[in-house]
This record gives structure tokens, sequence and C-alpha cells, in this order.
């Protein structure tokens, strides 16, 4: 049985802050949230007569990724991304949090890819 306030939840953002409507895309980016949050989200953009459009990430494989990551490898994933949000009408985030062991890369490290990632202006999209 899926928790009721999850249904109350994907009223609000989609409803209200995002007002999808017919023909939108809606990008739903889910990190350490359970399934059945996203499961409405969709259902709910659906409903509204929007696109939705899904990426589910786990800080724990992030921060794997990072460990190995690459600026280039970085500066491409940025390009993606940024791409890929232009087609998109309205942005919806949920984050949950996951116990796991804190970043184990470098400081310096994860100083750089983040900012590298997600820079403000960087691959066109405004700051």
């Amino acid at each position: 049985m899926k928790d009721p306030r999850y249904a109350k939840l994907a009223d609000v953002l989609v409803g209200y802050s995002c007002s999808a409507q017919t023909d939108e895309n809606v990008l739903v980016e889910a990190y350490d949230v359970p399934d059945e949050i996203v499961e409405t989200l969709v259902a709910r953009i659906a409903q509204a007569g929007a696109r939705p459009f899904v990426t589910i990430k786990h800080n724990a494989v992030l921060r794997a990724l990072y460990q190995s990551a690459t600026e280039k490898q970085m500066q491409l994933a940025g390009e993606i991304e940024a791409k890929r949000m232009a087609q998109m009408d309205a942005y919806i985030g949920v984050r949950g949090a996951s116990i796991a062991p804190s970043c184990q890369t470098s400081p310096m490290k994860n100083a750089a890819l983040p900012q590298t990632l997600v820079e403000p202006g960087a691959y066109g999209i405004a700051g």
C-alpha cells in the first residue's frame, strides 16, 4: 500500500509548483528516495497531460563515479545534462538520504567536480 502522503506531495509539486500542462516535458530527478514516490509523480504528471522523464540517482553510486572521474568526463556529463534540461518545461527534484559512508574522494577533487558539472553559465545555461 502506498503512503497517501506521496499523492499529496505529487499533487502539490505537479499541480501547483510546476503547473504541468498538456504537451509539456517534466523531468523528475530523484536521489535516494523510495521508488513509490517517483511512480506517483510519474502518474500525476501523465494525468496532467504532460510527458514525464525520470532520472534516478544514488549518492553512493555517484560517489564511486566521482572517485575516478576526470575533468573531461565531467565536462561531457555537464553538456549532456544541459542539452536534456533545455528540452524540459519543468523540473522536479526529490532528495532523500541514504545511510552511506561519507565521500571518500579527495577534498580538492570534491571541490572541483561539482563546480565543473554545474558552474553557472556553463553549457549555455543561465546562472
